[in-house]
Parts: C-alpha cells; sequence; structure tokens
C-alpha cells in the first residue's frame, strides 16, 4: 500500500470497529466502483497470507449491513478470518 493510500484511510472515520480490528470503507479504485474494506489490527495494517494488506471486495450493490455484517464475522471469528486468508491466498490460482 502506497503511502498516500493509507494516510486517505488514516484521515476517514472508520466504518466499523469491533474489538481490536477497525475496518474502513472505501472504493476499488478510479475506474472500479466496487466497495473495499481495508482491515486494520491494533491501528496497523492487518496482513494477508501474501504479507500484503488484507482487504475485501464487495460487489457494487453491496449494502453496508452485509459489509457490517463480515466485519463483525472478521473480528470476532477466528475460524472464518483463517478460511477468508486462505480463500484469498489461492483466489489467483
Amino acid at each position: 500500500m502506497d503511502a498516500e493510500r493509507e494516510d486517505a484511510i488514516m484521515e476517514q472515520e472508520p466504518f466499523a470497529v469491533f474489538g481490536e480490528f477497525t475496518f474502513f470503507k472505501s472504493v476499488a479504485g478510479d475506474d472500479d466502483p466496487r466497495p473495499v474494506i481495508e482491515i486494520r489490527h491494533r491501528g496497523k495494517p492487518f496482513m494477508d497470507l501474501r504479507a500484503e494488506p488484507a482487504r475485501k471486495l464487495f460487489p457494487v450493490k453491496a449494502s453496508d449491513a452485509r459489509m457490517r455484517q463480515f466485519c463483525r464475522k472478521f473480528a470476532e471469528n477466528e475460524a472464518f478470518r483463517n478460511a477468508v486468508l486462505v480463500k484469498d491466498a489461492f483466489s489467483c490460482c
């Protein structure tokens, strides 16, 4: 994650906070309107299995309630969190 994007994330209000996890909502990119959730743990980027900051992309029409449900489950359920990380790691193959 570049420093400019990191600064932009930290300047905004969190989308959701559950325990030690904080979630920030943004848009995937200029040409990609899908919402993306940036995941932070204890104030630092939560790293995925590829040592990159963990992010979750959602469909364009995903509701805030659906995204908050994901955030809560990710923060509170370690088995779910691990499954998300493993699935993400192998999604490129």
